[in-house]
């Protein structure tokens, strides 16, 4: 009997995790006015010329950087963003007004429970992932747990 408590309380537990996640919409997958359906040109209209462009060294798609902490990866015919990030408090945020150096109570107030969440020992940050619907499409934040402050976003195609 102990045993099946047992069971049906993780199933409940793990079960309600699951429901009480929040899932994003394509919609929010948006950075700096940014959405993942925008082409090179496009970017280009908004931002200006890129400061740099490279290959992505984790995709090796086209990359361009604006600045030293906002990059857009590519699709390789440069139709649609393949990923994005920012790594400092330069401005750029999510619709719902997230950007680095805010708390993660304000992730959670925006976003609500992460789909799931992770922990880097490298680079000792935790990543607190929203799914968009699709697999490994969303929003990743990390945030520094000694701080409790976001240190990197990253929209997009994440795996």
């Amino acid at each position: 009997m102990k045993r099946l408590a047992a069971i049906l309380a993780f199933t409940f537990t793990f079960g309600l995790m699951s429901f009480c996640a929040a899932s994003i919409s394509l919609d929010d997958c948006v950075l700096g006015g940014i959405t993942i359906r925008s082409n090179a040109e496009y970017v280009k209209s908004v931002y200006g010329e890129p400061t740099r462009i490279t290959r992505s060294l984790m995709h090796d798609l086209p990359m361009y950087e604006y600045g030293d902490s906002f990059y857009i990866v590519f699709s390789d015919d440069m139709n649609f963003v393949q990923v994005m990030g920012t790594t400092a408090n330069n401005g750029i945020a999510t619709p719902k007004g997230i950007s680095v150096d805010m708390k993660r109570m304000d992730v959670l107030g925006a976003y609500g429970t992460p789909t799931k969440t992770g922990y880097d020992n490298k680079r000792r940050v935790t990543s607190c992932f929203y799914d968009a619907g699709y697999s490994y499409f969303g929003i990743v934040f990390k945030i520094n747990p000694e701080t409790d402050q976001v240190t990197d976003i990253f929209v997009g195609m994440l795996d």
